[in-house]
């Protein structure tokens, strides 16, 4: 099974976490206009890459420059120094770093520039506790677009999956040619390279990220599942306790609206033939979340929830934009989705569709459980069911619960490539794949 322990993110630093591009490009303008030559911003693009020492060669030798490398290169270093001193983050990067970190996600950077560079940037953003691993440009044998820099990366976590941040053609050039799958963010729209993902802000790096973390395992399919509610007391040490609760303050201090009631806990599965048995227990909401927020409870009880697959008269699926969440938000994902709080399946998931549609009970036609899977992330589990439904029978319109931003309908032959073109959350996806399993 994989984990998101198997990965790494290795970031660039210039023009990924610093927006220095700028500066620097004045520097080289400067740099070249005192010695009577004009700079060209598609040079210096070229240059975005190499060692601070090989863009100074290649500048001394393309335009004859009759001073000497040394001193071409003390003079260059002095103009970058200052860029350093007044340095701003790249708009949203820094929340990105701080949740991957925060989660448990292994960082790595890999940059072109000195150490010394580097070393001022990430204190000044606070962020020198956030990497495991820092290689510079100064620590290798040849600079991007050669590979060295992100072998260097792969020496050092040599069992796990890397992917880069890169911004520049050269770090790309240099991340694939080490063999590595690449998130190329590029704000300006103005590079077409092959990459993994292709972004135009943090926002959506940040997204990519967690598509890539966030996989989800189809378990079984089936035609029939029962609970089985044990009887047993579910108790915490007074040690993990005070881990929950302090974890359901800090959330609702987020949301005022959260409230602890029970919900289902997943301990384990059977099946019989075609019937899932899935044993459980009931717990309080507050644990849930504790879980949900990553905090290592090491308790058996893993999250239960219900996943519905709507499909109408006229064989169109639901799919719901998600607005009032602090993950994926702005994902699509299957409705209805929801906590499974009472001992009945098709209750919940009844109850689910019409808080979310707004619509009432009586276009359901039938629910028919079919699936389980697992949330690999964050642990937790989903029973997918399929809702047949008749919108014939109902003349109200869609009004949902602010949960989602859109509700859309979306015909299932035109799914899978609808789905290639935008995010869905792993559990819908996988949800997807069991139904395309299904006889029906």
């Amino acid at each position: 099974m994989s984990s998101k322990m198997d990965k790494v993110f290795a970031f660039d630093m210039d023009g990924v976490i610093a927006d220095t591009l700028g500066a620097l490009y004045r520097c080289y303008l400067d740099l070249l206009a005192a010695y009577g030559v004009e700079g060209t911003e598609a040079e210096f693009n070229q240059l975005n890459g190499p060692k601070i020492s090989e863009i100074v060669s290649y500048l001394k030798q393309t335009y004859q420059l009759t001073v000497s490398e040394e001193v071409l290169l003390a003079e260059y270093l002095q103009r970058i120094e200052r860029v350093y001193d007044d340095v701003q983050p790249i708009d949203h990067v820094l929340p990105v770093i701080n949740q991957l970190h925060q989660e448990g996600i292994t960082l790595a950077l890999a940059s072109s520039s000195p150490r010394e560079a580097i070393e001022r940037v990430l204190e000044r953003f606070e962020l020198t506790d956030a990497f495991s691993l820092v290689v510079s440009g100064d620590e290798v044998p040849q600079a991007k677009p050669a590979a060295d820099i992100y072998q260097a990366v792969q020496r050092h976590f040599s069992q796990r999956k890397i992917y880069v941040i890169e911004d520049a053609p050269l770090g790309v050039a240099a991340a694939q040619a080490a063999g590595l799958e690449v998130i190329h963010f590029d704000p300006n729209g103005n590079h077409q390279k092959e990459t993994l993902y292709h972004c135009r802000s943090m926002e959506e790096v940040l997204s990519a990220a967690e598509e890539i973390l966030g996989s989800a395992q189809l378990l079984t399919t089936c035609q029939e599942v029962a609970l089985n509610f044990r009887k047993d007391a579910f108790a915490l040490s007074s040690e993990v306790n005070e881990v929950v609760e302090q974890a359901w303050q800090e959330a609702q201090t987020e949301n005022a609206d959260l409230f602890n009631g029970q919900v289902t806990g997943y301990l384990s599965h059977c099946q019989q033939q075609q019937k899932l048995i899935i044993d459980c227990l009931s717990l309080d909401y507050k644990i849930v979340l504790a879980q949900l927020r990553g905090v290592d409870l090491d308790v058996a009880a893993k999250p239960l929830g219900v996943s519905g697959m709507v499909v109408d008269q006229l064989g169109r699926t639901l799919l719901g934009r998600r607005a009032r969440v602090t993950e994926y938000r702005g994902w699509l994902e299957l409705v209805p989705s929801g906590s499974l709080d009472s001992q009945s399946i098709e209750d919940q998931v009844r109850q689910e569709f019409c808080e979310e549609t707004g619509l009432g009970p009586e276009v359901i036609r039938t629910i028919d459980p079919f699936c389980l899977v697992l949330d690999e992330r964050h642990q937790v589990y989903d029973v997918g069911c399929r809702l047949t439904v008749d919108l014939a029978t109902s003349t109200a319109e869609m009004t949902g619960s602010g949960e989602y931003e859109e509700l859309q309908w979306v015909e299932l032959q035109q799914l899978d490539a609808y789905l290639a073109a935008n995010s869905i959350l792993p559990t819908s996806r996988a949800i997807w794949q069991a139904y395309q399993q299904q006889t029906w």
